[in-house]
């Protein structure tokens, strides 16, 4: 897989890319393969940010953000259950716990903007988040 030639090229994309392998991954497949740590956290990227939606009115919620996002769980095709980051910790958190979840965020302007006139239809597409997008919409317009 060190090869640069067109079948290093092919094994390597199968190996790492079809069968979805990540850096620990490699490391537990390799066991021989012991990097020392300051190159390991060399090849790590760093985590970036998640970007969800918000599914609240501020009109109703003043002070409070309500987030929707999809949990991300799969199972690799060597048979290993990959997670989310951020969204297996957020399934972790609910609103009937003692104290409320806080989340440490930050909150981008949004590019969404509805149509000025009420007649417009509109479609959303994105069948996941339409009940609680359409719930935050529909308390921000009335």
């Amino acid at each position: 897989m060190a090869s640069t030639s067109p079948e290093g090229k092919q094994m390597y994309s199968k190996w790492i890319g079809d069968d979805n392998r990540n850096i620990i991954h490699i490391l537990e497949d390799l066991p021989s393969v012991k990097p020392a740590i300051d190159h390991l956290c060399e090849l790590l990227p760093r985590l970036q940010p998640r970007y969800y939606s918000i599914s609240s009115s501020p009109k109703l919620y003043p002070s409070l953000v309500h987030i929707t996002a999809v949990k991300v769980e799969y199972t690799t095709p060597t048979n290993r259950l990959t997670k989310g980051v951020a969204t297996s910790w957020l399934a972790t958190k609910g609103p009937n716990e003692p104290s409320p979840p806080i989340v440490p965020m930050f909150i981008r302007k949004s590019q969404f903007k509805l149509p000025t006139r009420i007649q417009t239809p509109v479609i959303i597409l994105d069948l996941v988040q339409v009940s609680r997008l359409s719930e935050g919409l529909y308390k921000n317009v009335t």
